[in-house]
């Protein structure tokens, strides 16, 4: 995997590693043994969400707007030199404006952002997996179980938040947030 993006520590005292090219959840024993719990279609595992019944919330995204990634390249360094190192820090601030601006097309270049599409899955204690939403139009970056056993997802890239029930099965809106 390229990058792992998120990480949660099961009761039992197993890592769960949701990794990025390719999108898999791999749990990590104590022992240091590791294996695939979940592998998806999609680029990324952005979210993991222990449940209280033992089975875990895995939210999957596409990861560029093309539905395709390619692998990151790193230098390996063949020698090792006593250069002394540099330490740079920078910082960001950002402009938000609530201005209604006509959208990009796809095809100027400038789209940088992750494609729109996904799914949440779910992972039984025993291993066992089923996806309980998917999208081809929003992509899921968080998602939680309310109270009532209820899936919240909340979207992007249009900042929308989902309620998912099963019986009888049906995705309600919730809302929209002003942003992305």
């Amino acid at each position: 995997a390229t990058h792992v993006l998120c990480l949660a520590l099961e009761p039992s005292g197993s890592l769960l590693a949701g990794t990025e090219s390719p999108g898999q959840v791999l749990r990590v024993e104590p022992e240091g043994g590791a294996f695939v719990l979940l592998d998806t279609r999609y680029d990324e595992i952005r979210t993991l969400r222990l449940q209280p019944d033992g089975s875990v919330i895995a939210v999957a995204v596409a990861g560029q707007a093309n539905g395709t990634t390619s692998p990151a390249t790193f230098p390996i360094p063949t020698t090792v030199s006593s250069a002394p190192s540099i330490s740079v820090t920078t910082s960001v601030t950002a402009v938000v404006s609530t201005e209604s601006r006509p959208s990009q097309s796809s095809g100027t270049g400038n789209n940088t952002s992750a494609a729109a599409e996904g799914a949440v899955y779910r992972i039984a204690p025993d291993g066992l997996w089923d996806q309980l939403w998917s999208s081809d139009t929003d992509a899921p970056y968080d998602a939680i179980m309310d109270a009532t056993g209820a899936l919240l997802v909340g979207t992007g890239p249009k900042g929308k938040i989902y309620r998912v029930i099963n019986d009888p099965p049906r995705t309600i809106l919730l809302g929209r947030a002003p942003a992305r």
